[in-house]
């Protein structure tokens, strides 16, 4: 998975004339094995977008660094795992089936519908059934 983190130098109150524009942008998993490196030019208030692939569900570490290497702030961002119950979902009908009948929705597999107009037509009598099923409700007066 690729993450995308935007790095921002804040403003410095007590040090308006702040003319220090080189940092690093370091990467790191929760085993401190160093993932990316980067040297990055910041100006106050314009953000520098930074990116890296996440290949596990882990904690990571990013951390950006003076000129001196010294370091200025960091963030730990979790990525965690997939959702397992959707990660099956596309490959599996009866699953599709099922999240398709909580919707009254219909799921049907590519190659039973190569007619587009006989999928439009098993829509429509979906639809009738369930209109069909319904009370109809009419004010009185």
């Amino acid at each position: 998975m690729d993450v995308e983190v935007a790095v921002e130098k804040q403003p410095n109150p007590r040090n308006v004339t702040d003319t220090v524009r080189k940092f690093f942008v370091r990467v790191e998993d929760g085993q401190k094995n160093l993932l990316r490196e980067e040297a990055i030019e910041l100006e106050v208030l314009h953000p520098v977008n930074f990116k890296f692939h996440a290949e596990k569900p882990d904690t990571y570490m990013v951390t950006v660094l003076d000129s001196l290497k010294v370091p200025v702030a960091n963030r730990p961002i979790e990525i965690r795992d997939i959702n397992i119950e959707f990660q099956d979902t596309a490959r599996n009908m009866e699953t599709l089936r099922q999240w398709a009948a909580v919707s009254d929705g219909l799921a049907i597999k590519v190659e039973d519908c190569r007619d587009a107009e006989d999928l439009v037509n098993q829509i429509r009598t979906k639809i009738d059934q369930v209109r069909k099923g319904r009370q109809m409700r009419r004010p009185v007066a």
